[in-house]
């Protein structure tokens, strides 16, 4: 565990991000630090890579019963899309750790929300407005310790770089990622999402929480 720790201090990934969580979420973080700390980290860094093996399968949700199973298969068979993602940012020139940052919180939407809370999403495809603001403007907030306003925004930003890289591989349309986009930058909304949380009195949190809840998706 301390060494995951460190890792990600090394890294520069804010630890706010991962959480003990609430609701029967406790092992978050430790499976968050196995995903991407025990599973040879992104092997493919500075290597070649064969992007005949990104299709869509790679894209859509392991159907399995058992959750633990579940999540182990289905980070086997999406890794792949990561690393993809990866190698885009690094060759429109960011800097390395820039581009991990960046897949790492795509990988977070997608692993840890989408494929595990959002049981009507077969695929990372079928991601649109409301996935967005569900998971940011609410799991995210009150899934973390502490969350923040600068972390929300990087988060969409990595979100949008993530699928115009899913728009440039063909898989998604330019109506499609304009959706995407505009979720992305309405960052007034998220910011003032996560004010009102921290201002709510006890008889508003119920209405703050029904929208975009999860739960009852």
């Amino acid at each position: 565990m301390e060494a995951a720790i460190n890792e990600m201090a090394d890294r520069s990934w804010d630890l706010n991000q991962v959480s003990t969580g609430g609701g029967g979420e406790s092992g978050f973080f430790i499976y968050w630090s196995i995903m991407f700390f025990d599973c040879s980290r992104y092997p493919n860094l500075g290597g070649s890579f064969n992007m005949a093996e990104f299709d869509l399968t790679n894209l859509e949700r392991v159907d399995m019963e058992d959750l633990n199973d579940l999540r182990e298969k289905q980070w086997e068979k999406s890794k792949i899309v990561f690393d993809s993602f990866f190698e885009y940012l690094n060759e429109k020139g960011l800097k390395e750790t820039t581009a991990a940052q960046k897949t790492e919180m795509a990988a977070f939407f997608i692993m840890k929300y989408l494929f595990i809370y959002s049981d009507h999403t077969e695929s990372i495809l079928e991601v649109y407005d409301d996935e967005i603001r569900t998971f940011l403007g609410n799991w995210y907030i009150r899934k973390s310790w502490t969350p923040r306003e600068t972390e929300m925004n990087k988060i969409l930003t990595a979100i949008a770089d993530f699928y115009t890289f899913l728009h440039k591989e063909g898989f998604i349309d330019k109506v499609h990622l304009k959706e995407i986009k505009e979720v992305c930058k309405d960052k007034q909304w998220f910011s003032k999402r996560l004010k009102d949380y921290f201002e709510l009195e006890d008889e508003e949190f119920e209405e703050w929480l029904m929208e975009y809840n999860y739960d009852y998706y």
